[in-house]
Order: C-alpha cells, then sequence, then structure tokens
C-alpha cells in the first residue's frame, strides 16, 4: 500500500484525525484545562501565567484542525471549557490567550519583532510578560 505524501493533503481539516494530530491538540487542550482548574483553585492575589503555545502555519493547518477536533470532541471536553457556548466562541478565545504565530515565515526566533499573538492583538507588554518576565 502507498503511503501518501504530506504536501498531497490539503489543510489541517484533513490531518485533524491522524492520531499525531489528536495527541497534540488534546495536548494543548489538557495544558489550558489544567490553567483554569489551577486558577480557581488560586487566591486572586496570586498570579497564575497561562500557557503559551508558538504556531506556525496556524491558519493553513492548526486552525482547521482544531476547529474539527473541538467540534468531534465537544461532548468529552471538560466544562470549563464548554463555558464558552460552542466551539467557535472556544476558539477565538484560545487565539487571544493562548496562541502566538510568527510574522515572519522564515524566521522563526522567538523575539518581540518576530511574534504576534495569532488574534492579532497584541500590546507591547505582551511579549514580556509572556517570555521574559517568568524566567527572571
Amino acid at each position: 500500500m502507498k503511503q501518501l505524501a504530506f504536501k498531497g493533503l490539503a489543510n489541517g481539516a484533513q490531518v485533524a484525525n491522524l492520531p499525531s494530530t489528536q495527541f497534540v491538540l488534546a495536548n494543548v487542550i489538557e495544558r489550558i484545562r489544567q490553567y483554569y482548574v489551577e486558577k480557581e483553585q488560586l487566591n486572586t492575589s496570586e498570579k497564575l501565567l497561562a500557557p503559551s503555545f508558538i504556531i506556525r502555519g496556524y491558519q493553513k493547518w492548526w486552525k482547521p484542525a482544531l476547529q474539527v477536533f473541538l467540534k468531534e470532541k465537544w461532548k468529552y471536553l471538560p466544562e470549563v471549557l464548554k463555558e464558552e457556548s460552542n466551539t467557535a466562541t472556544l476558539l477565538a478565545n484560545m487565539e487571544e490567550r493562548f496562541f502566538w504565530t510568527y510574522k515572519s515565515k522564515r524566521n522563526v526566533s522567538v523575539s518581540r519583532a518576530n511574534l504576534v499573538r495569532i488574534s492579532g492583538i497584541t500590546s507591547e507588554d505582551d511579549f514580556w510578560k509572556t517570555f521574559v518576565e517568568p524566567f527572571r
């Protein structure tokens, strides 16, 4: 049996059900779930750092894969994530709070000049608060 070349696949929606994609997406969702659970347990005075995922090829691969994954696994998702009411709202929230991408298609350096939130909403301090201050 001949195996299909990866470049022969149209987009992330078609690879959403591959075991490797399912594994990655399940781990991302689980880390976000853990964040919400830990946040609920903390005092309001304590600050908990949100997980951050730097994703390359988001529009073509990961967004369609996440849409399929969330739609198919909705009934299995933890209640804390279902509070978003539907998959589109949940995905938009995840894009705004947790997902980053590279501005450059060729440069994959983690720098303030090269990273932007996938939602496009990035404040001047976002990079520093996410990638620098936690490691000081």
